[in-house]
């Protein structure tokens, strides 16, 4: 394969993430506004946070890939490995933008607080529910990436 050949290639993924991503998202948010619905349910229901219903459906696709790796096949025919790949790139897209949006939330709630996470050097936070991670105490926390 060509770098130009690579780059129609990886065009065309895109191109078929975003198809794949609104259809299923129709299916699994049921219509409502919120992509993260499906995800939302993992944290209301008690299982898990928003976040490890992300990892647990990516670890799906990795455990997946590592027996297709392992075993050179594999038994179900109608999810190809490229398919497999492509929902792990999405699950990476949405866990992203779901981080934006908490993000966005976070922001929004400090500028109408007058509060200004940058002055102290933090320059991206993620609102973390802690509760279902062990070793942690049950509340929210925040992952803060600091400025370098």
């Amino acid at each position: 394969m060509t770098r130009d050949e690579y780059m129609s290639f990886h065009q065309s993924c895109c191109d078929r993430l975003v198809e794949i991503t609104r259809v299923k998202n129709a299916d699994y948010s049921g219509g409502a506004n919120d992509p993260f619905a499906n995800f939302r349910l993992t944290n209301h229901f008690g299982v898990a946070s928003v976040e490890q219903g992300f990892f647990t459906r990516m670890t799906d696709k990795f455990s997946r890939l590592a027996s297709f790796i392992k075993k050179g096949t594999l038994l179900v025919k109608d999810e190809s490995v490229e398919d497999t790949l492509l929902d792990l790139a999405n699950y990476c897209i949405l866990l992203a933008g779901y981080l934006r949006s908490q993000r966005e939330e976070v922001t929004d709630a400090a500028n109408s607080r007058n509060i200004h996470p940058e002055s102290s050097g933090v320059s991206e936070s993620y609102p973390v529910d802690a509760g279902k991670i062990p070793g942690m105490e049950i509340g929210s926390v925040h992952f803060q990436h600091r400025k370098k």
